[in-house]
């Protein structure tokens, strides 16, 4: 997992940091690292990690050419003014290291997000988890079925199943 913030020690980023940190483990026993990466200097990059307890590595990018390249920089806005920074985003791989997954805008408590995308990948590839939604949500929609009609859903499946003779 590749997140991209804008600015180390600031009140959203040390947000995202934290949350990050805070779920660490559970990327980790799902089988994703993660790294950040920022214009700041190496320095500034350090004492973010230090005075947060970060225990995965901080990326300095003083050019922007990584952040450019994984189009994590952009037209943003504040107080109505636009001008270009880097965009709040994140980039999750699998273990082949392809590109599985991008998070836009990500808030401040970005470990939901992802946490919600790595979970959302561990259902399968994306074939898989579109086959196991239909079936969900066929059964959901037959128990609404047999709800309205106050069938008992052994019944509802009965009546599915069965075709009217021709005739």
């Amino acid at each position: 997992m590749v997140y991209f913030y804008p600015k180390a020690s600031t009140p959203g980023c040390t947000a995202e940091a934290c949350s990050l940190r805070d779920n660490y483990d559970r990327f980790l026993a799902a089988g994703y690292n993660v790294v950040g990466i920022s214009r700041d200097s190496v320095k500034a990059q350090k004492n973010f990690s230090d005075k947060n307890a970060l225990p995965f590595p901080l990326l300095s990018d003083p050019d922007a050419s990584i952040i450019k390249a994984f189009g994590a920089w952009g037209e943003k806005k504040l107080y109505g003014k636009t001008y270009e920074g880097i965009l709040r985003k994140t980039f999750i791989f699998n273990e082949k290291g392809e590109l599985v997954e991008i998070i836009d805008k990500v808030e401040g408590r970005a470990e939901e997000k992802q946490s919600i995308a790595i979970n959302f990948l561990q259902l399968g590839t994306p074939c898989e988890i579109v086959a196991k939604l239909r079936a969900c949500l066929w059964r959901r929609l037959l128990r609404c079925f047999a709800i309205r009609l106050r069938l008992p859903r052994s019944s509802l499946f009965r009546k599915l199943r069965t075709r009217p003779s021709a005739g």
